[in-house]
């Protein structure tokens, strides 16, 4: 399960944070991931995007400090393709404010 982690890893990193995940299970694992849709007003806008096309927003702790984060908010169609070169069995379903993601990883990577 990886929850609320999806939308920080950088786009161009999504194979080689998939593989490593899935390096550390059982072969045909399942994968389950929930992660948030932006939502105007509920979400931190997004600050920037870069060439690689992930998004930033700006988070204030609560000591004061500002730090800008990867946080990227992705269609269904971009959730899918980001995980479909290793996984089968891709079922997404959109909530409300969330999405959660289950598959299954093909072969456990080497």
């Amino acid at each position: 399960m990886a929850h609320m982690w999806w939308s920080h890893v950088e786009c161009e990193r999504h194979r080689e944070f998939l593989s490593h995940f899935c390096s550390r299970l059982q072969p045909r694992a399942a994968l389950l991931m929930i992660d948030q849709f932006y939502v105007e007003g509920l979400c931190s806008p997004v600050s920037k995007r870069d060439a690689h096309g992930n998004q930033y927003t700006i988070r204030t702790l609560e000591d004061g400090t500002s730090h800008e984060i990867v946080k990227n908010f992705f269609t269904l169609k971009e959730i899918e393709e980001s995980v479909e070169d290793l996984c089968d069995d891709i079922e997404i379903t959109p909530l409300r404010h969330f999405w959660a993601l289950s598959a299954r990883f093909r072969v456990q990577a080497e």
